[in-house]
């Protein structure tokens, strides 16, 4: 499977993009962004220093419903984080331009923590961490329909409980992990030992022990 698909997008194209997205502007550059595990993540620079870039998205085939899905994850969050929100200004799935699924979307402003951190001061290294753990925070308290994976519609393999759908996706893993070669002694072992420590938490709640 082909993550990050490595394109050469020349500024004709971009501009062809941008001009789809609705924006005005003459695009300057386009290069290639840090980050992005599955999608190549590529930045937008105008001639116009006031004209703020965007970042430009592109899936891989294989995983081409990834699109969808970040737009669902979008409008699931959209003004419900204290913090901002990039917007969708056009998401195309007609493959006639890049021959690949692509979102184009606002820039927000920022650093990367990575780069900045050996730099900070304990409790600046501590503060960063906590303004991340606040949006994180409001993430688990958007109410969905079940527990699960959430798909290019919303939740894939809905599970009644967190609980279940952990358990759920541990057994997935850990047969995937044979499937790919793995020693089945040692996903034996695993098993084992999760269902050993389960019934202890078993037992506690069992006796009010975790409750209290």
């Amino acid at each position: 499977m082909e993550l990050r698909p490595d394109l050469q997008i020349t500024v004709a194209v971009a501009q062809t993009i941008v001009d789809q997205a609705g924006c005005k502007g003459a695009v300057a550059a386009i290069a290639r962004l840090h980050g992005g595990e599955i999608a190549s993540v590529y930045g937008i620079g105008f001639v116009d220093a006031a004209h703020r870039p965007l970042v430009l998205k592109v899936y891989p085939d294989d995983l081409h419903w990834k699109m969808q899905k970040e737009m669902t994850v979008i409008g699931l969050i959209r003004d419900r984080l204290g913090v901002p929100v990039p917007k969708i200004l056009v998401a195309d799935d007609s493959k006639r331009l890049l021959g690949l699924n692509f979102i184009v979307m606002t820039r927000l402003d920022g650093s990367i923590l990575g780069r900045l951190e050996s730099t900070l001061a304990p409790a600046q290294r501590a503060s960063a961490y906590a303004q991340i753990g606040r949006p994180l925070r409001d993430f688990h308290r958007i109410p969905m329909e079940a527990f699960g994976y959430i798909g290019p519609k919303g939740i894939w393999t809905a599970h009644p409980t967190n609980h279940a759908y952990l358990t759920h996706q541990f057994q997935r893993k850990l047969a995937e992990f044979v499937e790919r070669g793995g020693d089945a002694g040692v996903a034996g072992r695993i098993k084992a030992h999760v269902a050993e420590r389960a019934g202890a938490v078993w037992r506690l709640h069992a006796s009010g022990a975790l409750s209290q």
